[in-house]
């Protein structure tokens, strides 16, 4: 069976939807703020997976940097799966941009660069805290709310896929990640990140606070007759 993970498109962040943050540095020209300004509203994007994310094009104006220094950051301090593509834009998820921007506040010497810094940083999480992205991530719960419910019948399994009994009436799947910890929306969807398990297989796994994959796998093994890992 295929991944039928949510899909994922970009919206714009629309124009005034989101707080302007105070510019803290009154010797900045109000130009290099207004150029901060423009980059958010051409370079984020809010996916219909309630994730805010940042063009990697418009990084160097985040950055306060040359685009080949941009660049060399983007690639150095943040990490792939921070990283992702959509509709042939390269893009950083912006909780990674966000405290970017605020190690880099923190470092740099330059008071007009850590103005500008601290001002994308705010400008981020207030698109985040917009109007325009609640009722998005709104819209998300209620889409997730009915699909999770479909995926108790996407697995092709008969079988508990824990303990290997046979499935009972009252069978559920269980997300190999716990969901609360594990926020990643579209994983919450994907019939591959979780099993079919009985009821009572169910409430073991949670009376025993298995939180993730690996606590999972050590479990079964455990039922198998096996050793936990070290």
């Amino acid at each position: 069976m295929g991944n039928k993970k949510l899909p994922v498109t970009l919206k714009d962040v629309s124009a005034g939807s989101y707080q302007k943050p105070e510019q803290k540095n009154e010797l900045v020209d109000d130009s290099q703020y207004e150029s901060v300004d423009s980059a958010v509203e051409s370079g984020v994007k809010i996916g219909t997976n309630g994730v805010e994310y940042v063009d990697e094009e418009k990084a160097s104006i985040f950055l306060q940097e040359n685009k080949g220094d941009a660049q060399y950051i983007v690639d150095t301090f943040i990490a792939d799966r921070h990283k992702r593509s959509i509709a042939g834009k390269r893009l950083i998820h912006s909780s990674a941009m966000v405290g970017l921007l605020d190690e880099r506040a923190q470092e740099t010497r330059s008071a007009s660069k850590q103005a500008l810094q601290q001002y994308a940083r705010d400008s981020l999480i207030n698109v985040g805290d917009s109007d325009q992205a609640q009722k998005i991530r709104r819209d998300l719960d209620d889409f997730n709310s009915k699909e999770q419910k479909k995926l108790r019948t996407s697995r092709d399994s008969d079988v508990d896929e824990v303990t290997g009994e046979l499935l009972e009436k009252g069978y559920a799947f269980h997300h190999k990640n716990q969901k609360s910890l594990h926020t990643d929306p579209e994983q919450a969807l994907d019939p591959e990140a979780g099993v079919l398990v009985n009821d009572s297989t169910h409430k073991e796994i949670h009376r025993r606070k298995l939180r993730d994959e690996k606590a999972l796998e050590e479990y079964k093994r455990e039922l198998e007759g096996g050793e936990k890992e070290t």
